[in-house]
């Protein structure tokens, strides 16, 4: 009984200070709505909560999505669309991509989505593993 209390105790404490959480790839153990695998994608730290690392912003007639670039992470993202919130596909015109026009490394990874005045557009960036 001893033995079997202890285990309890270890379970129960490794439990409290949220070592799930700290492992598995859905966890979130800094609270910063950021979960393990897209911490580990975008390079920040999984315990000590980060500002949003993905910034929107517009540019004439295109929003632009603009994150850090991960660098060998081992992960990829493709930019979704939807005009309905309900059936998402990727956009051929939504390219992620980690060059400036000249062909050149850039610091950060960036999706263009032009605007259409008279649809709403609504996107996502989906993370995956390679």
């Amino acid at each position: 009984a001893g033995s079997e209390g202890g285990e309890k105790g270890v379970a129960s404490t490794s439990n409290d200070i949220g070592f799930f959480d700290r492992v598995r790839p859905e966890g979130d153990p800094d609270g910063d709505s950021l979960i393990n695998s897209i911490e580990k994608y975008f390079g920040t730290n999984p315990n000590a909560p980060n500002l949003e690392p993905l910034t929107i912003q517009r540019d004439g007639d295109e929003v632009v999505l603009r994150w850090p670039n991960p660098q060998n992470s081992g992960y990829t993202a493709k930019v979704l669309l939807s005009d309905d919130f309900k059936s998402w596909e990727e956009g051929n015109y939504a390219a992620v991509r980690s060059l400036n026009n000249a062909g050149l490394p850039i610091d950060f990874m960036e999706a263009h989505i032009p605007i259409n005045h008279s649809n709403k557009i609504y996107a996502k960036l989906q993370i995956g593993e390679d």
